[in-house]
């Protein structure tokens, strides 16, 4: 895993799988939770290898803040999933009413013929 770290407070602010272009990041085989802790980065080997860390819990405000912003994010989730739904079971019925048109328009043209009703 890649970590990027800011320059002046040596914390880990991002990760990726992928090798970053910018100079300033480091690897390591751990996969810090990001969210949960602040990781600052303590040394750093000639190869890129996090060779020291100070890994801290994030504050309890903060972590209830994060908690919170989730929610809401899943509450948003959930209103727009409905809605959705809502939309299908409607698109649903406007087809069933355009089969059922069709197939009248159909018998009414068989009709018009003098086909068989």
């Amino acid at each position: 895993m890649f970590y990027f770290y800011d320059k002046e407070t040596s914390e880990i602010y991002a990760k990726s799988e992928k090798r970053p272009e910018s100079d300033l990041y480091c690897t390591s085989g751990v996969d810090f939770d990001l969210t949960l802790y602040r990781v600052i980065v303590g040394a750093v080997s000639e190869d890129k290898q996090l060779a020291y860390y100070t890994q801290k819990a994030r504050p309890a405000e903060q972590l209830a803040q994060i908690i919170r912003d989730q929610q809401a994010e899943n509450d948003v989730l959930g209103q727009t999933i409905a809605g959705l739904s809502l939309q299908n079971m409607q698109l649903n019925a406007t087809l069933d009413t355009l089969r059922e048109t069709l197939a009248q328009a159909q018998l009414d043209i068989m009709t018009l013929k003098g086909g068989a009703v």
